[in-house]
């Protein structure tokens, strides 16, 4: 999830022994609390129980990252993936390199396939399972505002699904949120809008269809002070890859991929997908 506005998940029934004591950690650390709300439109399972994270879904990956007590190397974007003496090389866009005995692809898979070198380390089998994988593409909108106008204060929702050709998702999130701070809204486009314009060329005449939308929506939403246009290429995987939960490339050196891709986008997939890898990782020896 890319943006801090995306805050809404969705605990479904099938999913609570696997990720019981992963919401607990979350609910006891205050990063998640229950939402109490309505969305209008949300089309939901029954006896669902839904939660936002107040601090942002950053705070999320944060939380584990600190748990698991290891280092993160920014601005070292991976471009290559290649064998040497039995031990991955990975070439960074920076121009430096590491060794590993084990490499955990968990990005989307359109761009795992996009490393140099990896294609040429996978069988027909995986490729092709790769392959399949689809996801659906967004535009995201991220508005701001100066003051709490009075249209925040008599909302009558906090988030709001759309029967719309062009707006699928409207957010109060601060209202969301039970914030006291300044108002801001995030808008995710349809599908279809993202399918269509996703490799247009011109972002600022998106931008300018989507807002124009907006006001013709709500039109007694204040103006923003400030906005922020997100392309979102990879929203959603809507075809996932028929593993459960991970998919192991290569025994040695060892490869796996995991995520969205190889359960379904939402936060219990995510969840059951790093369980997989690491019950995976488990086996090797040198772990």
């Amino acid at each position: 999830m890319s943006m801090k506005s995306l805050r809404l998940f969705c605990f479904r029934a099938y999913d609570e022994d696997e990720c019981k004591k992963c919401y607990k950690q979350l609910l006891d650390a205050g990063l998640l609390q229950q939402f109490q709300d309505d969305i209008e439109g949300i089309r939901a399972a029954p006896n669902s129980t839904h939660f936002i994270c107040p601090q942002g879904s950053g705070s999320l990956v944060k939380y584990f990252v600190n748990k698991a007590d290891c280092d993160i190397l920014f601005q070292h974007r991976v471009i290559e993936l290649n064998t040497v003496n039995n031990k991955w090389m990975a070439l960074c866009e920076n121009g430096s390199n590491f060794e590993f005995d084990a490499v955990i692809l968990t990005l989307p898979v359109p761009q795992v396939l996009q490393l140099k070198g990896i294609t040429s380390q996978l069988s027909d089998d995986h490729l092709n399972k790769l392959k399949a994988v689809e996801y659906c593409s967004r535009f995201a909108l991220g508005c701001f505002f100066e003051k709490d106008y009075e249209f925040f204060k008599n909302s009558s929702w906090s988030g709001k699904f759309l029967s719309d050709n062009i707006i699928r998702f409207c957010s109060i999130d601060h209202c969301k949120r039970g914030s006291s701070g300044l108002p801001s809204v995030a808008i995710h486009t349809t599908k279809e809008f993202g399918k269509l314009h996703i490799d247009d060329s011109n972002l600022s005449t998106i931008q300018d269809t989507v807002i124009q939308r907006l006001k013709e929506l709500f039109p007694e939403m204040p103006l923003p002070s400030q906005i922020k246009f997100h392309k979102w290429r990879y929203s959603q995987a809507e075809k996932s890859c028929q593993v459960q939960g991970s998919l192991k490339l290569a025994e040695n050196p060892y490869l796996i991929c995991g995520g969205d891709g190889f359960t379904y986008s939402t936060f219990e997939g995510c969840i059951l997908s790093a369980e997989s890898i690491a019950d995976n990782l488990a086996k090797k020896s040198y772990l």
